[in-house]
């Protein structure tokens, strides 16, 4: 394969099979009306930039019981089947040809939202998916017949065949321009470049019988209807039990059902003990649900030969909490994948997973935001994953009309008792409404303080260089500074403590006498700790990669005798490892270790081993004798993402198992987030206790730091923020920050940065609904890139509390960059600030009226461009 797309396998409740016509593919199942027709194949090249043809369709006079819609091969033209990517994208009219319609539908109308393979890295691939912020549809690689990957398993009968339901986007009485765009670029294949480009055979416009189109809409959806079993009654909603042990939420007159199901092995393939809103539910024999009712909830009770299961379901104020107890019953580890759906009456008109309007997320790469969010019809409802056991390992789907959630091996020791709790928001037809309303109960809504930078005090080396900082810093009004070189790391590695000690006094000295209520921060790593070449004598091979420029990787593996010198060292308790007990190294980020040259060890802190103890020690020391009013700790959370880096291979982490196909453990490895999560909220809890401030790079993932006051951010660099006009694309990891200090760390500014680009990537942050941190931010204040840090100057102190798609409400101020009517919430008319394209204060008339509870003021903005900033009149 090519540079395929990354998903995750994530099937959680059985999917409905779907009957095919016999005339096969079911996108010429339908009767076609061809209004126009396409002359010969097109080819669109492969070439350094995305290639495009443009052609002219005829107007599609609007027609009772039809939708106009585009049938069409697509394919990658090679001599063998070769996999598949999002390539192809197409616009009508302007408009980019995306997931959904805007009553909620998916465009794509004979294939499923994404399709599963036997590919281990890829198991479940978006049949729709942004490629440089364009909606591109898969384009599978091959020969004219058969031409589909064996890895493929679903919607095989399609072929290379898409139907697209296009009527909204096509003019009924005026022709249509149609864009067919190749995104795939030479740069993709080193060598071997399809030569055939990408191939668009059969392309027709066409009308399609709304039955015919419904038909097959029909045929995917899992359809309930209510049953009657005991019941709690909340504000607007009820939750009630089905005799299969699923819940039913009534939300007026809609109800939604939430189904579960929990593996047990069985072979050749695992089996599933359901919780369904059926009259009765599947499972190992010896599976059968009890029901019950008393004075705390609802319980539900069934036992299979490997756990037995106590679901308690209760009333949390607005929301529904429920706890699944499961219980070992097996002489040994079992594993137990376990899986929630949302079942709406149709697909969801709005759909978010993990915070990101996608089809599918990759298990355990969102662990920081273990929501998912469908509305449809006026009716909404949110799930989100409270332990750690099930938030860490969360993948989630949209499948027609499912939403789903699931976690693929939580690991129970012989006779162990693990609960998963998890808790249902019923009622919010908007994602934000539902994290707000999350967010209260997490009760992470603390004070902010900023803003934030990082400053290599070696620029105050000269006269010149000290003035250079002073201006810039009065212009960014910074108040945190997280001081550069780094501590006993990186390019801080040639300085001993005393010369850290003397030239970090200094700065700080001169720091706080421009800012008097400066904080500054040491900087110090998590995970990496340089040792010189040295430690490892001999045991180096010569064609051992040391360094990125010799192919150097994070998180190799070092050789016996390297692993050796290291056991026998006080960090043989601290290493990540792997599976056969080698420690991995880190040969990439050490580029500055030439003084001598070192290696950074891969290590990780729990009470009681060396890490923990060594950090403990480097920070007392840096607060205490050097006098930094906090640390800047890096790479903290140990939970990101989903490669190897994140375990360690030779121990269990007492929760996370990986089962094979019969559903029995296969691997018990070590989450270092899980591993580690008391002895980090030790090290946060000892700055804290002195009274300092702990900024962190990466967002919490673990219930136990969740409500630690620490400025937690994601850097979220890597996208063009003056694409388009409209909202910047930013980066979807930014939905990260969601349930936590809603911060993310701004762009590393590429050469050439101007103003514009620092005022579109804020409001990139505020589309996401959070704040700016800077990160190494520079401009000039006059000329062609000129302008000024105006919205940053007046960020902080920001205390959440609410947060939105392009704009905050905090305590102390709102923050938008979106045109409207905000309440603000003051007793006194607030004062209202704008600010250009360029960061500089300009003119502007808000219209400040009384309201209850406050003020509405009316804001006229260049939306997605500008920002404004309201706030008391006394700031």
């Amino acid at each position: 394969m090519l540079r395929p797309t990354m998903a995750v396998l994530a099937i959680l409740v059985a999917a409905p099979t779907m009957a095919q016509d016999e005339a096969g593919p079911l996108a010429t199942s339908v009767q076609f009306q061809e209004l126009w027709r396409a002359g010969d194949t097109i080819a669109l090249p492969i070439d350094p930039e995305p290639s495009t043809i443009d052609l002219e369709l005829p107007p599609v006079p609007k027609e009772p019981d039809t939708l106009a819609c585009l049938r069409f091969k697509a394919r990658l033209g090679t001599d063998i089947p070769a996999g598949w990517n999002n390539f192809l994208g197409l616009r009508i009219n302007g408009q980019a040809v995306g997931r959904r319609t805007p009553e909620g539908w998916p465009r794509v109308v004979n294939r499923r939202a994404s399709f599963l393979t036997t590919h281990p890295r890829y198991p479940e691939v978006s049949v729709v998916q942004e490629r440089g912020g364009l909606p591109c549809l898969q384009v599978f690689f091959g020969p004219p017949e058969p031409g589909i990957s064996d890895t493929v398993v679903t919607d095989l009968e399609e072929g290379y065949w898409y139907l697209l339901m296009v009527d909204d986007l096509i003019h009924a009485d005026a022709p249509s321009a149609l864009a067919l765009i190749n995104t795939a670029l030479r740069e993709y294949w080193p060598e071997d470049v399809p030569e055939q480009g990408l191939l668009i055979e059969e392309l027709a416009l066409g009308l399609v019988p709304v039955a015919d189109l419904e038909r097959i809409r029909e045929s995917r959806l899992v359809h309930r209807e209510p049953l009657d079993g005991p019941a709690l009654d909340g504000d607007g909603f009820a939750v009630r039990l089905a005799p299969g042990g699923g819940l039913q939420v009534e939300m007026g007159d809609d109800t939604w059902f939430v189904e579960s199901s929990f593996s047990f092995p069985q072979e050749p393939t695992m089996g599933r003990n359901e919780l369904p809103c059926l009259p009765e539910a599947a499972g190992e024999p010896g599976w059968s649900p009890a029901l019950a009712e008393d004075e705390g909830g609802l319980t539900v009770r069934a036992s299979g030969a490997t756990y037995e299961l106590q679901r308690t379901v209760r009333l949390d104020g607005a929301r529904i909490v429920v706890e699944d107890a499961l219980t070992s019953r097996a002489d040994e580890v079992a594993g137990v994948a376990v899986g929630h759906a949302l079942i709406l009456s149709g697909p969801p008109a709005v759909a978010r997973l993990n915070g990101v309007d996608t089809i599918v997320q990759a298990a355990g790469s969102f662990a920081e935001n273990p929501t998912v969010f469908a509305a449809r019809d006026g009716v909404g409802m949110g799930f989100v994953a409270e332990d750690n056991a099930f938030g860490l390992q969360m993948a989630s789907r949209v499948m027609d009309n499912q939403v789903t959630a699931s976690a693929g091996g939580v690991g129970l020791a012989p006779g162990e008792t693990c609960t998963l709790r998890w808790a249902l928001y019923p009622g919010h037809t908007d994602y934000f409404d539902f994290v707000n309303a999350l967010r209260c109960d997490w009760s992470v809504n603390f004070t902010i303080d900023g803003p934030f930078d990082f400053l290599d005090i070696r620029r105050l080396g000269t006269p010149e260089g000290r003035e250079e900082m002073r201006r810039l810093i009065e212009r960014k009004g910074m108040r945190l500074f997280a001081l550069v070189p780094w501590f006993e790391y990186y390019n801080g590695w040639p300085y001993d403590r005393e010369q850290f000690r003397a030239m970090m006094t200094e700065a700080m000295d001169w720091v706080r006498a421009i800012v008097p209520d400066a904080r500054c921060l040491a900087c110090v790593e998590t995970n990496l700790v340089p040792v010189p070449l040295s430690f490892f004598g001999d045991t180096i091979p010569e064609d051992w990669p040391l360094g990125r420029d010799a192919g150097g990787r994070y998180g190799q593996t070092a050789t016996p005798g390297m692993t050796a010198l290291i056991d026998a060292s006080p960090w043989r308790d601290s290493c990540l490892r792997d599976t056969d007990g080698n420690v991995r190294l880190d040969a990439w980020y050490v580029q500055h270790y030439t003084d001598p040259p070192a290696l950074n060890l891969m290590v990780y802190p729990e009470i009681g081993n060396h890490r923990h103890e060594h950090a403990l020690e480097q920070f007392a020391w840096l607060l205490d004798e050097v006098g930094f009013d906090g640390l800047y700790i890096d790479q903290f959370s140990l939970a990101w993402g989903n490669d190897s880096t994140r375990y360690t291979g030779e121990r269990w982490d007492g929760r996370t198992v990986r089962l094979d196909a019969a559903g029995r453990v296969a691997e018990m490895p070590g989450d270092l987030g899980l591993i580690s999560a008391d002895a980090r909220r030790r090290w946060v809890q000892m700055v804290l206790d002195r009274g300092k401030t702990v900024v962190c790079n990466t967002t919490p993932a673990l219930e136990e730091l969740r409500d630690l006051h620490a400025f937690r951010f994601m850097e979220t660099q890597g996208y063009d923020p003056l694409a388009g006009d409209g909202a910047p694309a930013g980066r979807t990891r930014m939905a990260k920050g969601h349930l936590s200090s809603p911060i993310a760390l701004g762009h590393n500014f590429p050469a050439g940065a101007g103003a514009d680009f620092f005022m579109r990537t804020v409001i990139a942050h505020l589309r996401y609904g959070l704040l700016y941190y800077c990160y190494g931010t520079w401009f000039p204040s006059e000329g062609e890139r000129g302008g000024e840090y105006g919205p940053l100057t007046y960020m902080f102190p920001f205390t959440p509390v609410e947060l939105h798609e392009g704009w905050l409400l905090g305590r102390e101020r709102l923050i938008t960059c979106l045109s409207g009517t905000y309440r603000w919430p003051g007793e006194r008319p607030p004062r209202v600030l704008y600010f250009d394209d360029r960061g500089r204060e300009r003119p502007g008339d808000a219209t400040v009226v009384p309201a209850e509870g406050g003020y509405d003021v009316s804001i006229g903005l260049r939306d997605w461009w500008e920002i404004a900033v309201i706030l008391s009149p006394d700031e």
